[in-house]
């Protein structure tokens, strides 16, 4: 019984050291995240200060960069769904293009 106390209280704090190293590397991630590009690399372990804060700007500008990445991959999408659709649908009732084909293929 004291054994299984003893085995317990050892993983209890091994897992208690594992959790502040996992922890570690976010809280630094989210404090330098208010600082401004050049003073994280002057100083990445320091806390902002009035000098450093960059308030919301890094998240505004994240925000408006994934915000273009995921419009740019939703108008392929769709320009593709679109496109198979309306082939499928050409295809289904037979519909030909009224347009004769370039003369060059």
């Amino acid at each position: 019984m004291k054994a299984k106390k003893i085995s317990d209280a050892i993983i209890f704090v091994i897992l208690c050291v594992l959790v502040v190293l996992f922890i570690t590397p976010v809280y630094f991630v989210v404090m330098n995240s208010f600082k401004g590009k050049l003073y994280i690399s002057d100083n990445p372990f320091a806390l902002p200060t009035a000098e450093t804060f960059s308030r919301l700007t890094n998240y505004i500008n994240g925000i408006l960069y994934f915000s273009a990445i995921l419009f740019m991959a939703l108008k392929r999408e769709v320009k593709f769904f679109s496109v198979s659709i309306f082939s499928s649908r050409c295809a289904e009732r037979r519909i030909y293009f009224p347009f004769s084909s370039p003369s060059f293929l």
